[in-house]
């Protein structure tokens, strides 16, 4: 292999990663858990330090939380540091993660911290075989009340109902 065609498939592996990484923060806020569940391999594990264990189950266990306890969510990717060894990657990205609880009016939360995770690519595919969250900050927000402008907002939501999914109908999890 020639040093610019390598240079070329880590270019291709990185965006791969970095598509993995976007889609599970989209399927966590717009609660599409099929589409979460194409970002790991199978077998993969989640250490999300309310839930450790195997993926698959962690995406279960965070439908029925999010059901229960959040209005909403959203999760952004900030810094992401990719090094390949191979056919592994070791990926950390920083992320913020925004909660409006359901249960206090006018509450929300947000965590500031980094996914660790363990890239495998496996038939041709880059998704995360490992994952580990370390939090390294967290807050509270409490009697935060709407804008004055809020009743005319176009707000999201899940499913088929959101925007997204009015615009982007083939919006689906890879097969």
């Amino acid at each position: 292999m020639t040093a610019a065609s390598e240079r070329l498939e880590q270019f291709m592996a990185r965006a791969e990663i970095h598509d993995a990484l976007y889609r599970y923060c989209h399927a966590c806020d717009r609660r599409d858990w099929a589409m979460m569940k194409s970002v790991y391999h199978p077998g993969a594990m989640d250490n999300h330090n309310t839930f450790d264990g195997p993926a698959d189950q962690f995406v279960d266990y965070l439908a029925v939380r999010f059901e229960q306890a959040f209005g909403l969510t959203q999760h952004h990717i900030t810094t992401i540091n990719i090094e390949f060894h191979g056919d592994t990657a070791y990926v950390e990205s920083y992320f913020i993660a925004n909660h409006r609880h359901k249960d206090v009016p006018h509450h929300d939360s947000q965590t500031g911290g980094r996914y660790v995770d363990r890239f495998e690519k496996r038939n041709g595919k880059w998704l995360i075989a490992s994952r580990q969250v370390a939090v390294d900050w967290t807050a509270d927000f409490e009697n935060l009340k709407p804008t004055d402008v809020a009743h005319k907002h176009r707000w999201g939501a899940f499913g088929d109902a959101d925007l997204s999914r009015q615009r982007l109908p083939e919006h689906r999890p890879p097969a």
